[in-house]
């Protein structure tokens, strides 16, 4: 007797297995060395940060090391701030909640306003910049800041592969009904195969263990989404190894001429009595030092029970609170207070690292006005400051008032 068997079936199945099996080596590989990536981008800038904090415990206050050292923090820590910015950022990309608050931008003056903000960093780094604007303006229907995040990555990215003395073109054009800017360097270029990978998110030309340009390869994919965002595109070409890059993003512009809303600096504000609620007293003390240094009065409460007596003895109009706090979290503390009617007039503000959407959600919920994510910039803290009027004119959370 004979018997046959189809094996096909089987066999594809197993093929299937095989990939699949594959696949999930490489994206464990892939975690692996993003993590040790990352490992590797925090702890750059913690070692500065740890020096020249020993560097101020014995140099002379004022001294021209001593403002060395507090520059070295002041970019260490910026620094430490945009990674974790561009992975929450990433994050929020990925499952579709970034929200853009589109208003009528002249992109020529955004795109004038950055590089402006740029020479500096271009000048330290020896690298030669040209540019070419139109004269008139370019309107878009979009979200400013995300445009400048936009125009801050493309720079840095072509900063960090262009060698000393090199050079760095940013031309902003009309064509047709878009607007489109390009940037272009003469740095060490990608090669062809891998063009298509560097707009995936993590993507990194291939480097030595050095990591001399750094970067959680985030910054083209971040461009990528956020230029998606707003109905447009991103393209990037190279020549090869050794022949610079061009990046070029492409947005859609407005059929209008009317006057552009102006992206005003942060104003100067009133002074204003601030209780301070955060558990981590480097983190409160730190703060009421800056905010007094600015004109206001300002005391501390270390828990939620002791805001609470606080609120009866300083009447602040202002409270800063952290939500992750040891006896009643942030939430309970602002629906404590608005529950009481003599409070009303308090404007609560949530600094907190809880920043997700829903996180903001929960901060309306519970009563708070703003939110703000930590590490907040005092230029931030300033601007917030400065608007605040009486909670009983206006409702909590108008307007611009997350993040």
């Amino acid at each position: 007797m004979i018997a046959f068997e189809d094996v096909s079936e089987r066999r594809a199945n197993e093929a299937e297995l095989a990939r699949s099996e594959a696949a999930l080596r490489e994206m464990n590989e892939r975690k692996d060395e993003f993590l040790a990536m990352l490992s590797h981008e925090l702890r750059n800038p913690l070692s500065p940060i740890r020096t020249s904090v020993a560097v101020l415990q014995l140099a002379e206050p004022g001294s021209r090391i001593a403002t060395h050292s507090i520059e070295i923090i002041d970019r260490s820590a910026a620094h430490m701030n945009r990674l974790v910015d561009d992975l929450l950022d990433i994050t929020r990309i990925t499952h579709g909640k970034i929200e853009l608050r589109r208003e009528i931008v002249d992109l020529t003056a955004l795109v004038r306003r950055v590089i402006d903000d740029q020479r500096d960093v271009f000048s330290a780094n020896h690298i030669e910049i040209a540019t070419t604007l139109p004269s008139h303006e370019l309107l878009l229907d979009a979200d400013a800041a995300r445009l400048v995040q936009v125009m801050m990555n493309l720079i840095s990215n072509a900063l960090k592969f262009t060698p000393k003395h090199g050079r760095i073109a940013i031309e902003l054009a009309r064509e047709g009904n878009a607007g489109v800017i390009s940037v272009v360097d003469n740095g060490i270029g990608i090669a062809p195969e891998l063009i298509g990978e560097l707009l995936r998110p993590f993507a990194q030309v291939p480097q030595a263990l050095d990591r001399n340009h750094g970067g959680l390869g985030l910054g083209l994919a971040m461009v990528k989404s956020l230029v998606e965002l707003h109905g447009g595109r991103v393209t990037i070409r190279s020549a090869g190894l050794g022949h610079g890059t061009e990046v070029k993003v492409v947005l859609p512009i407005q059929q209008a001429s009317s006057a552009v809303r102006a992206v005003d600096l942060a104003p100067v504000s009133a002074r204003r009595r601030v209780l301070i609620v955060e558990d981590m007293p480097d983190n409160a003390r730190s703060m009421e030092q800056a905010l007094k240094l600015r004109g206001h009065d300002v005391e501390v409460a270390l828990n939620g029970f002791t805001a609470l007596e606080r609120l009866a003895t300083f009447k602040p109009e202002v409270v800063l609170c952290d939500i992750g706090l040891p006896d009643m979290d942030g939430f309970a503390f602002a629906m404590r207070v608005r529950a009481d009617e003599a409070l009303r007039h308090v404007c609560l503000v949530a600094l907190s690292g809880y920043a997700r959407a829903e996180d903001v959600r929960r901060a309306k919920a519970a009563g708070f006005d703003r939110h703000l994510a930590k590490p907040a910039r005092l230029d931030q803290i300033d601007r917030l400051l400065a608007e605040l009027v009486p909670r009983t004119t206006r409702d909590p959370f108008d307007n611009n008032t997350l993040h």
